[in-house]
């Protein structure tokens, strides 16, 4: 069974610019035209018309070192609880793999290789399949498991989507330019899922620096331009001003919210004004992520 588009986005137009490039990326002058619109808030995207609630998903979460794709599943693995009883965790990164700070059932490769990982990888892929279980997976930066898998079988999306596993990918970017080449390497090897999104990370926006102006090079960019034209949804997410506080005690946001440190962790909870800020942060990325929520478990 396969997703049905019925409807695609256009990609935002905000203000262009000259960024450097990496080699990694295709070297493509970018749009100069002026900014056309100010907005004092983010956009929030169209809902997706794909639905894949109640169907198997492997969700992949990709981007570059700093981008935010663990605070992210940390995000998702919570709200899954609540929603569909949980979803399969697993971190694929080489050097950090603090997801399992967070969820003990975290899996991970034993091996720091990357042709181990990929190959741990390929089996997780397929036993998740096998099961019609549902999984998070949590890449590393400059992950090099899923284009080996990817490569090594470019059939792999069709497979999945015939066994009825639904493939989300969701790429994490900061700001910088340099931030896509993700993205613009899985989208060259045709790795085009159907629900793909591209997260907007405030977490690194600059103080007076609009979030307009902090992305600027990167929705002119390509890379950026070629995905949301076919169909890859935007989604802009707010920085969570605690995250400093929460990631030092290795608690789950509900226990911030709630202000209470679980049975066994040593540390100070967090006070009232944390909890509410954190919980502020929770409802913004519910809004946030609500036009792909069908996608979400």
């Amino acid at each position: 069974m396969k997703e049905t588009i019925v409807a695609k986005k256009p990609a935002p137009s905000f203000g262009g610019g000259m960024a450097v490039l990496d080699d990694g990326l295709v070297d493509i002058a970018l749009d100069d035209s002026p900014v056309s619109e100010v907005r004092t808030a983010p956009p929030l995207a169209d809902v997706s018309p794909i639905d894949l609630t109640g169907r198997p998903k492997l969700i992949f979460v990709g981007g570059l070192g700093q981008c935010g794709k663990t605070l992210l599943c940390r995000f998702l693995a919570e709200e899954s609880i609540d929603r569909e009883g949980g979803a399969t965790l697993a971190s694929v990164d080489p050097v950090n793999r603090e997801l399992g700070l967070y969820f003990a059932e975290t899996l991970k490769p034993e091996t720091r290789d990357p042709a181990g990982i990929a190959r741990w990888l390929d089996n997780f892929v397929a036993t998740v399949a096998k099961e019609n279980g549902t999984a998070i997976i949590d890449l590393g930066g400059g992950d090099a498991s899923l284009p080996k898998l990817v490569s090594d079988a470019p059939d792999l999306r069709q497979r999945l989507e015939e066994a009825g596993v639904s493939i989300v990918a969701l790429y994490l970017l900061s700001g910088r330019p340099i931030d896509l080449t993700p993205l613009n390497d899985m989208e060259r090897l045709g790795f085009q899922p159907a629900a793909t999104a591209i997260i907007l990370n405030h977490a690194k926006l600059r103080s007076g620096v609009s979030h307009e102006a902090e992305f600027r090079l990167t929705v002119r960019h390509p890379a950026y331009r070629a995905a949301t034209g076919r169909g890859a949804v935007t989604i802009w997410m707010p920085h969570l001003h605690t995250a400093d506080m929460i990631r030092d005690r290795h608690i789950l946001f509900a226990h911030a919210v709630k202000g209470v440190m679980p049975e066994g962790k040593p540390g100070l909870p967090l006070g009232p004004a944390q909890q509410s800020s954190t919980h502020g942060w929770l409802l913004r990325m519910r809004e946030a992520f609500s036009p792909i929520n069908r996608w979400l478990p």
